[in-house]
């Protein structure tokens, strides 16, 4: 509706919600959304080796790595919590 005080034109509310008909994304849509996603991680373990470089400690990339619960119950949770770490391998006594 025209504001009659200024020239400009004022937009509905219903003009700012999103449309109650917007359609599912298109294969492409979810492909570039899903590429997208892979990227963002590929940098965030590119940082994170640099990081591990910077810091002078190795750095392991744990994507597919299957990880047992024997490994995690080696260091108990609030010292893991504290420390900011976690054991991934466990390869016997």
């Amino acid at each position: 509706m025209p504001n009659n005080n200024n020239n400009t034109s004022a937009q509905s509310i219903e003009d700012l919600l999103p449309s109650k008909k917007a359609k599912a994304p298109s294969k492409a849509e979810e492909k570039l959304t899903e590429k997208m996603a892979a990227i963002r991680e590929a940098e965030k373990e590119k940082e994170a080796e640099k990081k591990a470089q910077a810091l002078g400690v190795p750095y392991v990339n744990l994507k597919g790595f299957a990880i047992s619960p024997e490994a995690l119950s080696l260091i108990p949770e609030e010292q893991a919590e504290k420390l900011k770490v976690i054991s991934f391998l466990y390869t016997g006594p």
